[in-house]
């Protein structure tokens, strides 16, 4: 059928092909990629966005989070991230370590972190997590290779069961301040830049 999508994949070098189904029709498809880190997981991008493929799954997850219904023409894997281009939309980029570290044991779990990938200096680090049932209030704390608390990031009030993405903008816990402080510096409640190194968080 003209709406019907269709992929296929290959094991042998191309002798014999297996047609990959799951998309529903009308979800016609432009490009697949498959990623270079985690093998057997596949992105597309069809007509009406981007769906994810984990290894033997039968089915296609929607990877559309705040992007609009839109045609994906081409996507790439640019290390970390996703890049993926629209029709009209612009381009969008989406962080990968969440979908390159997920099991089927993750969703079972009360809590669970993922590892950061890819923190550079110049960038904040994105911290990823689950929760498999909405939670009364969730804090993060940023701990440095000793254990000493360096910072914490408080998540919104209240959070829902699903997956949360929070920012540390790689800066340790500021100093207090008061009314009326006068500063001839950068305001100390922001903190400090953390030097290169391995941290934690809990």
């Amino acid at each position: 059928m003209i709406d019907s999508p269709y992929l296929f994949r290959t094991e042998d070098f191309g002798a014999t092909w297996t047609r990959i189904d799951g998309l529903p029709r009308g979800e016609f498809t432009h490009a697949i990629r498959e990623d270079p880190v985690r093998l057997g997981l596949l992105y597309v991008g069809t007509e009406h966005g981007v769906r994810v493929w984990f290894d033997s799954g039968a089915t296609w997850q929607s990877l559309q989070l705040n992007l609009p219904v839109v045609a994906v023409p081409d996507i790439k894997v640019e290390k970390h991230d996703l890049v993926i281009a629209t029709h009209g939309r612009s381009f969008h980029v989406d962080y990968l370590a969440p979908l390159r570290q997920f099991e089927s044991s993750v969703a079972a779990e009360p809590a669970h972190l993922f590892r950061p990938q890819g923190v550079y200096r110049s960038n904040a680090a994105a911290i990823d997590f689950v929760l498999s049932k909405p939670a009364q209030r969730v804090t993060l704390e940023i701990l440095d290779a000793s254990g000493a608390v360096l910072n914490e990031i408080p998540v919104r009030a209240t959070p829902g069961a699903g997956h949360h993405r929070v920012s540390w903008n790689l800066r340790s816990r500021g100093a207090t301040v008061f009314p009326g402080m006068v500063l001839e510096a950068p305001n100390p409640a922001q903190g400090i830049t953390v030097p290169p190194g391995k941290y934690r968080c809990a």
